[in-house]
């Protein structure tokens, strides 16, 4: 049941898993949000499992760029027992690594959270607890992660999504069930509990479905593999750093400013992970044969019309967040210890980090032709360059603006990088009209803002209306009017085929 042998039935079953524990995660977000608010336990439980998280994801940055690629190269080339062993020894040093790094942090916690974050030393001391569980989580997500790329190398693919799924229901079940008990805590023991499984199930699979011995051999890795890694973790180091310093800077503010940015970026992830990253999954295999048959045309045309659905899709989001953030917030999260400060602060996140989702949408679709082209050093150079910029970026607009100048430096950088890929593209992809999405872009943007202030003018004169109420008559209002201004100046001609033509549908199976 767990292995699948297409790659179609694949994508859609881990796609379909994939929504289904999405679903799961937004609901533990509400139910963590319910219960512990966004009080100082919370921003402190927040800020160490972030940094764990960065911790273990840059440790494991290496998976699908160089270890799995190369272990299936020496699977058909060598043999599966060499490739066992080549496996073996990234198993064993992410494990040692891990404990080193763990160990770092276990002489002295609050020592060490101290000194990587802006946080009073009376804070951290008072939830030490958290910071010590929180810990073995490094260890835990890195041979997980390992764990579930080895098999879905394998065609397991499945396996990643179904080990996200157990540990959002642990981390459901322990806040349920355990939130009087274990207070935060529950959310770190559902965590520990559940990757403790999750590795005992991994390694079992692996034992009895592809043969594996935890045997640790010696194996001759390649110069090339070595200056790959070191290569990658450079650019990986740099981005771990631009994931970092958020926390870093916005732990010096008011309690709370942590969690409520979590949980804003719970809410404006999910167009990411619902819209652009599916689609761009589906692009990058089609650009892929595309750039492998050399039809250039057919890749600018892919490309560029990907691009320009997902802006006309993603603007219309930004925009009901930038309109209606307080309504969202309201509406999802205030009850039980969610109070109005939290509201506040979460809303005034939400407002700005929205804005950047079609800029992070082109940027992650631009990427997609640089892995076809095997065009990787150029952009993971500017890949350290701009995320050292972005940190001092975030330092500088943080002591300007206070905790909204985290979104502001944000939307800067997502800028930026979108007008330094027409730089790229010029040299690496010049058939590629990339021109002609700025174009697009900037229209785009001049449509929705326009709609925006006259929604703003309007919504003047609805400020007693029920937060649901308006969230559904102003977004109705902003979308229709958004379709008809589409079909009227044919702002999107795969959106009105799209609408055309399921419209045509629904009229034919009402006939008779």
């Amino acid at each position: 049941m767990l292995k699948v042998e297409s790659y179609k039935k694949g994508i859609v079953l881990s796609t379909f898993f994939n929504i289904f524990n999405k679903g799961l995660v937004f609901l533990n977000s509400l139910l963590i949000a319910y219960y512990f608010g966004t009080s100082e336990k919370m921003d402190i439980y927040f800020y160490a499992y972030n940094t764990v998280l960065i911790v273990a994801t840059f440790i494991t940055s290496i998976n699908t760029s160089v270890i799995i690629p190369e272990s299936i190269r020496i699977r058909i080339q060598d043999g599966e027992s060499s490739a066992m062993i080549f496996i073996n020894l990234f198993i064993f040093g992410y494990i040692s690594v891990a404990i080193l790094i763990s160990l770092v942090f276990f002489v002295n916690p609050v020592w060490v959270f101290t000194s990587l974050s802006k946080y009073d030393q009376g804070a951290l001391a008072r939830h030490s607890d958290i910071l010590l569980l929180s810990i073995p989580l490094i260890i835990l997500m890195s041979v997980t992660s390992l764990l579930t790329d080895i098999l879905a190398s394998y065609r397991y693919f499945t396996i990643p999504v179904i080990a996200a799924i157990i540990n959002s229901v642990f981390s459901l079940v322990f806040v349920l069930f355990y939130h009087n008990i274990l207070d935060s805590k529950s959310i770190v023991f559902g965590l520990l509990t559940s990757y403790t499984l999750n590795i005992v199930l991994l390694i079992g699979i692996m034992r009895k479905k592809i043969g594996w011995q935890p045997k640790l051999k010696f194996f001759p890795v390649s110069k090339k593999i070595w200056h790959n890694i070191i290569f990658v973790q450079t650019g990986n180091f740099a981005t771990s750093l631009g994931l970092y310093a958020p926390l870093y800077f916005l732990s010096g503010f008011e309690v709370g400013v942590i969690a409520s940015l979590n949980y804003a970026q719970q809410i404006v992830t999910q167009p990411t992970s619902f819209i652009t990253n599916q689609i761009s999954a589906v692009s990058r295999i089609k650009i892929n044969e595309l750039y492998a048959l050399k039809d250039f045309t057919r890749v600018n045309d892919i490309f560029i019309s990907t691009v320009k659905f997902l802006v006309f899709i993603l603007l219309p989001l930004s925009g009901l967040f930038f309109l209606f953030p307080h309504e969202i917030i309201s509406t999802l999260f205030k009850r039980g210890s969610f109070d109005i400060k939290s509201v506040e602060v979460s809303a005034s996140l939400l407002k700005y980090l929205a804005l950047s989702l079609p800029f992070t949408a082109i940027i992650s679709i631009a990427s997609n032709l640089y892995m076809s082209a095997q065009q990787i050093k150029i952009p993971i150079l500017y890949q350290i360059f701009s995320n050292v910029i972005q940190v001092a970026l975030i330092g500088l607009s943080v002591s300007w603006a206070g905790y909204i100048g985290y979104p502001i430096a944000l939307l800067t950088m997502s800028i930026l990088n979108v007008l330094v890929i027409y730089l790229f593209f010029t040299r690496l992809f010049p058939f590629i009209r990339y021109e002609s999405i700025l174009r697009y872009l900037i229209i785009m943007i001049g449509v929705h803002t326009i709609l925006i202030l006259c929604l703003k003018l309007i919504l003047r004169y609805t400020l007693s209306v029920n937060e649901i109420i308006l969230i559904i008559v102003g977004g109705s209002v902003y979308v229709a009017v958004l379709i008809f201004l589409s079909f009227r100046l044919k702002l999107n001609t795969d959106f009105n085929n799209f609408i055309s033509n399921t419209w045509g549908r629904l009229s034919s199976a009402k006939k008779p």
